[in-house]
């Protein structure tokens, strides 16, 4: 968890910077300042990764900056900043108290630490896992949680993952023949794929503000694949051979 908030907040820095260099070069035309141009990208971060963590503070606040610093640029009824954060505050004291469990915490183990039953689903999450006639579905939203696919005759998955962490494993699955397509849709959360070292993986992804990675060796055997297809925005997929 530590590499990955420094990855986030270096690409933050980095994304500041970049902006920064390319308007005093004049290769980017940008009307709102330099300050501003930071603070946005610092709030829209924060936005970013208090709704991963559905943290109703971070959310409502870093919305009322954002709100604040284009105000004027948006071409909305103008409102004091004072009631802007204000307005904030009651909404994020409203929510955290209509859904007080909703917010995901790692203790020390790494676990998930809100949760009550006996399959490490949240209150509020809805997670599924279906598989027929070689076609796999799973979803997951607001959680963590595991599936595995068992299927001995694996022909596609559809794996959808909101707003939380999810874990496939595919490595008690069998192929009916010699490739797997694999559609994934993933926002703002982690998806974590593991698949046989035989297997070869073939991204073709859409991301957007995301990252897919392949972590581990593979060992393919030249016969069996997996193609990855979809989409991921605001959040990480990663290949994990086993």
């Amino acid at each position: 968890m530590n590499n990955r908030r420094e990855v986030f907040w270096g690409v933050m820095f980095i994304a500041i910077a970049t902006f920064i260099l390319l308007n005093q070069l004049g290769l980017v035309e940008i009307v709102i300042g330099t300050g501003n141009i930071v603070l946005a990208i610092v709030f829209l971060a924060t936005l970013i990764k208090s709704i991963t963590m559905l943290s109703f503070p971070g959310i409502f606040i870093s919305l009322a900056f954002l709100w604040i610093i284009f105000d004027e640029y948006i071409h909305v009824p103008h409102i004091s900043e004072i009631i802007v954060i204000f307005v904030a505050i009651l909404f994020a004291l409203g929510f955290s108290m209509i859904f007080p469990n909703a917010k995901r915490r790692f203790d020390c183990n790494g676990k998930w630490g809100d949760y009550e039953d006996v399959n490490k689903e949240g209150h509020y999450q809805k997670a599924v896992h279906e598989e027929n006639e070689g076609r796999a579905f799973c979803s997951n939203r607001f959680g963590a949680s595991a599936k595995y696919i068992n299927s001995r005759k694996l022909r596609s998955a559809r794996i959808e993952n909101s707003f939380g962490e999810f874990k496939i494993y595919f490595d008690n699955a069998m192929m009916e023949g010699n490739s797997v397509e694999v559609s994934v849709s993933v926002s703002f959360g982690a998806l974590e794929l593991y698949i046989p070292k035989e297997w070869a993986a073939y991204n073709k992804v859409n991301a957007f503000a995301a990252t897919v990675k392949e972590s581990n060796h593979g060992n393919p055997d030249g016969i069996h694949s997996v193609i990855l297809v979809g989409s991921v925005n605001f959040g990480e997929i990663s290949v994990i051979y086993v």
